[in-house]
């Protein structure tokens, strides 16, 4: 293709303009590539909304689960610790209680 009319100069860049401007023209290619540049970033924008969002419901549902599931080792020893003195004060009670009657039975209170 000529840069130049027919009957110009070899330095006339008519042609070379004319399809310059038809590139350019509304409905052109370059503004068909700049509507699909425009539609492809909305939707890139779109779907990184949309995973943000997916991804923080992903993670509040997993802190909500863990928070729900979670055991705390150290308010399970101290309450494990808890229930061994309160067995240990049970047993010395029984005890004390079996060697009361021991001592009431061998005096001979018991039954008079």
């Amino acid at each position: 293709m000529a840069a130049a009319a027919s009957g110009a100069g070899a330095l006339d860049e008519s042609n070379a303009r004319a399809l310059a401007q038809l590139a350019e023209a509304p409905g052109g290619p370059s503004s068909r590539l700049v509507a699909q540049i425009t539609d492809l970033a909305a939707q890139v924008d779109s779907a990184q909304t949309r995973a943000s969002g997916a991804r923080t419901a992903s993670d509040t549902a997993q802190s909500m689960a863990t928070s729900q599931s979670a055991v705390n080792l150290d308010e399970e020893l101290i309450e494990l610790m808890n229930t061994q003195r309160a067995f240990e004060a049970s047993a010395r009670l029984v005890t004390t209680i079996d060697e009361m009657l021991q001592t009431l039975m061998t005096t001979g209170r018991v039954g008079r």
